[in-house]
């Protein structure tokens, strides 16, 4: 399922948009640097390089804040929670 998402997500903003159009950036909050998400994110960043999306991964201190950071901080897109 997470994979899907991941490839879901990449994958719309090449679909829909021009070729000259396809740079973006895209703020992602994860959790902490040494968990599973964080690592998802990177992954996620990762994919999107090649791509022309330029993803930041930012670490947090969890769900709460990730909730939060999608509707107050400016950047954040996306976010990952339980």
């Amino acid at each position: 399922m997470l994979r899907f998402l991941l490839i879901a997500i990449v994958a719309l903003p090449l679909a829909v948009c021009p070729v000259a159009a396809r740079a973006a950036d895209l703020g992602v909050i994860t959790g902490s640097e040494k968990g599973t998400y964080y690592q998802f994110g990177l992954n996620f960043q990762a994919l999107g390089k090649p791509n022309g999306i330029n993803v930041t991964v930012v670490p947090s201190k969890g769900s709460i804040e990730n909730i939060f950071a999608v509707y107050q901080k400016p950047g954040i897109q996306g976010g990952s929670t339980r």
